[in-house]
C-alpha cells in the first residue's frame, strides 16, 4: 500500500510539473479530460488539397471554442472578448489571462518570455554588428588615408621592378598585378552590400515599433524591399518614407564604382629619373693655356677638320661642346645609362659676321689671264683683294687691318675676312667680316651616356678674374692667323690647311644648297654669311678647348639620371575614389548609427531570417487567423487591410488594431480609449485614439 501511495504522488507531482509547463493548471487539465466531446464541438481540421500526394491535417485556427465549451473551461471566448473600461485587455498572448481585476501573468510565460527578451542582442545579424561595421568602416578611412598620402606626396612614384614587370607582363602574371586592388574593392563592395541588404530586410519591422505608433500592413506586414534590384529599392523606399533604406540603397548603387576606379588607380609609366649624386673628377677649368701647348696646330686642324665635316655632313657636336659652348670637361661614368648633369663653368665662343655695305668689281682686260679686283666697304673700312687665274671658283682668308685699334694687336686677336669669287659665268663676288667672342659662362651641362650629346643651359655670366680671363672677350683668337716667328715650318703647313679648309666648307655648304652658285652671287649678297658664321662658331668652339681650359683633378659630384619605369597613382581615378569613399564613410556611418539606434526599440526574434522566426513574429492568434483565412494574395491583402499593426515590446508578437476609419465610425476596438467628451457630444474624433490605446496596451505588456 506504501508503495502504491508513494507511486500516486510522484505521478500526481510531475503531472502538475507538466500542466504548469503548458500553463494550464491541473483542475484545468482534469476538466478537460472529464467534458463529452461532440461532432460539432471537435475543432475541424485544415487538410491539404485531396489529390497531393500526402494529406497532412492541420487544427484549423479558425474554430474557436463554443460557448459551452469554454464555460466548461473557466475561459472566456476570444470572439467575446471587449474593453469595457474597467478591464482593458487585448486577446492574450500565450501566458497572459484576463480577468476581471487585471491581467494575471504565469510565472513560466514570463521566465520564457525574459529568456527571449535576453537573447534579442545576439539575434543581431553579422552584417549589423559593431565590430563588423567597424572593419569596414575602418577599412575605408584606411583606404581614404593611403589614397590621400599617395595624391600629395607620392608625385614621384615608387620604384618596383617586380610590380613593374607584373603590370607589363602578359597572362597570369599580370593578374597578380591587378587583383590587389579589385580584390580590396569587392570586398568593400560585398561588405556593405551585404549590410545593406540586412537594412532593407529589417524596415518591415522598424515600422512595427515606429514611434508614430502601429502602422498600415503597406509598410509593415506587407512591405517587402529585398526582392527589389539594388538600383530600384531607393525608388519605393522615398515612396514610403524609408529613408534609411533609400539612402542605404544609393549608397550601394555609388559603391558599384569602387572595381573600376580601384581598378584604374596604378599606372606604369616611363619617367626621366634623377638618382643620387655620383662622384666623378673634374680634368678642365678655365684657365689660358701657355701658347707651347698648342703651337703645333694639331688641335686646330682637327678643330677645321670636324667643323668642315659637320657642316658637310652633320654629324653632330662632340662631347662638352655645344651652340658654341665649350665646358670644363670630367671623367664619364661607366657601365650606367642614361645621362649626367652638373653645373660647370664653360667658354661661350661667337663668331660675329657682317656682309658688306658696298661693293665693286673690276676686270684688268690687259692682263692674261685677266685679273679680277675686288673692293669692299665696312663701314668706314675697306678692303681689296684680286684674282688672276682661270679658275672658275675662288675662295681664300684674311685678316681685316682696319682701324687703329686693330693695327696694335696681335695677328691672332684680329677679325677675319672669308672671300669667295666665281668667274663663269658671270663674275662676282662675296665678302663677310667676321669677329670673334669668348665669354666665360656659368652653365648648366648635361652629357648623354650613350650618345655623348652635351646639352647646355646659361645660369650667369663669369665675371672677369685678371689673369685667368684677361683675354676673353672682344680681343678672342681667331684661330687662323699667328706671329709665323713662333711656329715652325710643320705648324704653318698645317695652318695653311686650315685657312684652306674652313672657307672651302663654307663654299661647299652654300654649293649644296645652290648648285650654279647663281643666286648666293647675285641675288643675296649676304648667304655667304650666316654660312661663315656657322663653320667659323664652330671652329672656335672646338679650339677652346686648347686655348682657354688647363688640366685639373679635382673631385666632382655629378647627378645621374635616367629612363626607368615607376609605379604611380593616376591621379584623377584617385581623387574621385577618395571623394566616394568619404561620402560612404560620412553617409554610411550615419545611416547605421541612425539604424543602430531604431533597432533598441526592436525585440528581434530567435533565428532571425529563418521561416520558423516569421511564424513566430505572427503567431499571435488574431494576426495568424487572418493569414490562416486567406486562400489568395487579393484575399491576403483585403483581411490584412483595415488595422495597423505594431510588435508587442513585452512577447515580440506582431498585433494588430483596427484602423481610424472605424475609429471615426464609433467602432472602438480593444485597443481604442473609451470616446472623448467631444466625440459623445458629436465632435470630430480624437486624432490620437488608437496610438492612445497602443500606448496603454506597450503598458500593460
Amino acid at each position: 500500500m506504501e508503495d502504491s501511495d508513494d507511486m500516486q504522488y510522484a505521478i500526481h507531482r510531475w503531472a502538475r510539473r507538466l500542466s504548469a509547463w503548458l500553463g494550464l493548471t491541473t483542475r484545468e487539465h482534469a476538466e478537460r479530460r472529464t467534458l463529452p466531446t461532440s461532432d460539432e464541438e471537435e475543432a475541424p481540421r485544415a487538410t491539404t488539397a485531396p489529390d497531393t500526394p500526402c494529406s497532412v491535417n492541420f487544427p484549423s485556427i479558425g474554430a474557436y471554442p463554443s460557448s459551452t465549451r469554454a464555460a466548461a473551461l473557466g475561459r472566456t471566448p476570444k470572439a467575446s472578448v471587449q474593453s469595457d473600461g474597467s478591464d482593458e485587455t487585448l486577446v492574450s498572448s500565450s501566458g497572459i489571462r484576463a480577468t476581471g481585476n487585471g491581467v494575471n501573468k504565469n510565472p513560466g510565460s514570463q521566465r520564457t518570455r525574459q529568456s527571449v527578451a535576453g537573447g534579442r542582442g545576439g539575434n543581431t545579424p553579422l552584417v549589423l554588428t559593431p565590430g563588423f561595421l567597424a572593419g569596414l568602416f575602418l577599412s575605408m578611412v584606411v583606404c581614404v588615408g593611403i589614397l590621400l598620402f599617395s595624391i600629395l606626396g607620392g608625385r614621384r612614384g615608387w620604384d618596383s621592378p617586380r610590380i613593374v614587370n607584373l603590370a607589363e607582363s602578359t597572362g597570369i602574371d599580370h593578374l597578380y598585378f591587378t587583383f590587389p586592388s579589385i580584390a580590396i574593392s569587392m570586398t568593400l563592395t560585398l561588405m556593405w552590400s551585404a549590410s545593406e541588404m540586412e537594412i532593407r530586410r529589417m524596415q518591415p519591422l522598424l515600422n512595427l515599433v515606429d514611434d508614430d505608433g502601429p502602422a498600415p500592413p503597406e509598410k509593415t506586414v506587407l512591405l517587402e524591399y529585398t526582392r527589389k534590384m539594388q538600383f530600384l529599392a531607393w525608388w519605393p523606399a522615398c515612396q514610403h518614407k524609408d529613408w534609411m533604406v533609400a539612402c542605404a540603397s544609393l549608397i550601394s548603387i555609388l559603391t558599384l564604382s569602387f572595381s573600376p576606379l580601384f581598378g584604374a588607380l596604378l599606372a606604369v609609366r616611363e619617367v626621366w629619373w634623377t638618382g643620387p649624386d655620383i662622384l666623378v673628377n673634374s680634368t678642365a677649368k678655365i684657365s689660358l693655356n701657355a701658347p707651347e701647348n698648342y703651337m703645333d696646330m694639331t688641335a686646330f686642324q682637327a678643330a677645321s677638320s670636324f667643323a668642315a665635316a659637320d657642316v658637310m655632313y652633320d654629324i653632330g657636336s662632340p662631347p662638352f661642346v655645344s651652340g658654341g659652348y665649350t665646358v670644363a670637361e670630367f671623367t664619364l661614368p661607366k657601365g650606367v645609362s642614361g645621362a649626367v648633369s652638373a653645373e660647370r663653368e664653360a667658354i661661350l665662343s661667337q663668331a660675329s659676321c657682317f656682309a658688306p655695305s658696298g661693293s665693286n668689281l673690276t676686270i684688268d682686260l690687259n692682263s692674261r689671264p685677266e685679273v679680277f679686283h675686288n673692293y669692299v666697304q665696312f663701314g668706314e673700312c675697306s678692303y681689296e683683294f684680286a684674282v688672276n687665274s682661270d679658275a672658275t671658283y675662288f675662295f681664300g682668308l684674311s685678316t681685316a687691318d682696319c682701324g687703329d685699334d686693330v693695327a696694335r694687336v696681335s695677328p691672332q686677336y684680329r677679325p677675319v675676312l672669308f672671300w669667295f669669287f666665281v668667274s663663269k659665268p658671270q663674275p662676282a663676288a662675296s665678302v663677310t667680316l667676321c669677329k670673334p667672342h669668348a665669354t666665360a659662362q656659368l652653365v648648366s651641362v648635361s652629357v648623354n651616356l650613350t650618345t655623348a650629346r652635351t646639352d647646355v643651359s646659361t645660369i650667369a655670366p663669369v665675371p672677369d678674374d685678371g689673369a685667368a680671363a684677361a683675354d676673353i672677350g672682344s680681343f678672342a683668337h681667331n684661330g687662323l692667323f699667328f706671329n709665323g716667328s713662333i711656329l715652325d715650318q710643320t705648324a704653318l703647313a698645317r695652318l695653311q690647311a686650315i685657312r684652306e679648309q674652313l672657307p672651302g666648307a663654307v663654299f661647299e655648304a652654300a654649293k649644296a644648297r645652290d648648285p650654279l652658285l647663281q643666286d648666293t652671287f647675285i641675288g643675296r649678297k649676304d648667304a655667304f654669311t650666316a654660312l661663315a658664321q656657322d663653320v667659323y662658331t664652330t671652329y672656335l668652339s672646338l679650339i677652346a678647348k686648347s686655348v682657354y681650359f688647363v688640366a685639373d683633378e679635382t673631385p666632382l659630384a655629378v647627378a645621374h639620371s635616367w629612363f626607368c619605369k615607376r609605379l604611380y597613382v593616376v591621379e584623377q581615378p584617385a581623387i574621385i575614389l577618395t571623394i566616394i569613399l568619404t561620402v560612404v564613410v560620412l553617409a554610411g556611418g550615419a545611416v547605421h548609427a541612425t539604424h543602430r539606434a531604431a533597432r533598441r526599440r526592436l525585440p528581434l526574434p530567435p533565428l532571425f531570417g529563418t521561416l520558423a522566426a516569421a511564424g513566430w513574429l505572427t503567431a499571435h492568434a488574431d494576426v495568424a487567423r487572418a493569414l490562416a483565412r486567406a486562400d489568395s494574395c487579393g484575399e491576403l491583402v483585403k483581411r490584412l487591410a483595415g488595422h495597423r499593426y505594431f510588435i508587442d515590446r513585452a512577447s515580440g508578437r506582431v498585433l494588430r488594431v483596427p484602423d481610424s476609419p472605424q475609429r471615426d465610425s464609433r467602432s472602438h476596438g480593444p485597443l481604442s480609449p473609451p470616446p472623448s467628451e467631444t466625440e459623445k457630444a458629436g465632435g470630430p474624433p480624437s486624432r490620437a485614439g488608437w496610438w492612445q490605446g497602443w500606448k496603454l496596451t506597450a503598458r500593460r505588456g
